[in-house]
Parts: structure tokens; C-alpha cells; sequence
């Protein structure tokens, strides 16, 4: 007498069901804070883009004792800021400046509160968006 056995292997439908599912859903958690994680990596390329600038007409200033409008005289252009935000030409006078970089494409979208970063002479930080001089554009 022979006894025959069959060892079947493999998934049913439901475990590929409930495995398809899980993955669904962790995927609907990953990506979008995802993407708000990207918006704030390129909010701070923007911020320290700001920041250079800034610092760079004020070495300007105590070289010719007044600010420049003009990028290139700075050593930049307008994509100091990453390639989400586009610099502005400075508004200076021989007092004062203010430097603001705006976002462009995906990140003009994406990112509603904080669409303008603007940073002055006195260091004032500014922001438009969703809501004026939002804390959060200029936080960490």
C-alpha cells in the first residue's frame, strides 16, 4: 500500500489580502509625512540661504560702508536658496536692505504657510503664507 501525501506550500488568498492591506496602510501614514518632512528640509536650504546673504551684506556694508541690490556683488545668485526658493534682488539702500526668497514649484504647492522668507538689516524674519509671520517658517 502506498500512502500518498501532498504538502502544499505557498499563501492563500486572504494572507495575500491582509499583507497587500498592511502595506497599504503604513504607505498611507509614510508618504505624506514624508513630504512634510521634505517641505521642512527645504524651507531650512531657504533660511540658511537667508542667512548667508544677510551676513554677506554685512560684510559688504563694512567694506563700502553702505548695502548692495545687486547679488553678484555678494557672490551669489538667485538660487543661493536651494533650487525650491528663488532669492529676490536685494532692496538696499545705503542703510538698510532686506532679502526675500519666495518658493517656486512643488514647493510653492506643498508649502501654503510659508510661501515668502524675508530677513532685514536688524534681523527682523518675516514670513507670508497661510498666515503672516507664521513661527513656524522661521523655527528649527
Amino acid at each position: 500500500m502506498t500512502k500518498s501525501s501532498t504538502n502544499v506550500r505557498g499563501f492563500s488568498l486572504i494572507e495575500l489580502v491582509i499583507v497587500l492591506l498592511i502595506i497599504a496602510i503604513l504607505a498611507a501614514i509614510a508618504i505624506p509625512s514624508y513630504r512634510q518632512y521634505v517641505v521642512r528640509a527645504n524651507r531650512v536650504d531657504a533660511r540658511r540661504g537667508l542667512m548667508d546673504l544677510a551676513a554677506r551684506q554685512e560684510r559688504f556694508f563694512y567694506s563700502n560702508n553702505a548695502y548692495t541690490p545687486n547679488l553678484t556683488a555678494l557672490g551669489a545668485n538667485s538660487s543661493v536658496a536651494g533650487a525650491n526658493y528663488t532669492i529676490a534682488p536685494p532692496s538696499a539702500s545705503s542703510t538698510a536692505f532686506s532679502i526675500t526668497a519666495s518658493a517656486v514649484g512643488t514647493q510653492q504647492t506643498s508649502d501654503k504657510q510659508c510661501q515668502t522668507l524675508t530677513i532685514t538689516n536688524t534681523g527682523v524674519q518675516a514670513s507670508t503664507g497661510a498666515t503672516a509671520n507664521d513661527p513656524v517658517c522661521w523655527s528649527k
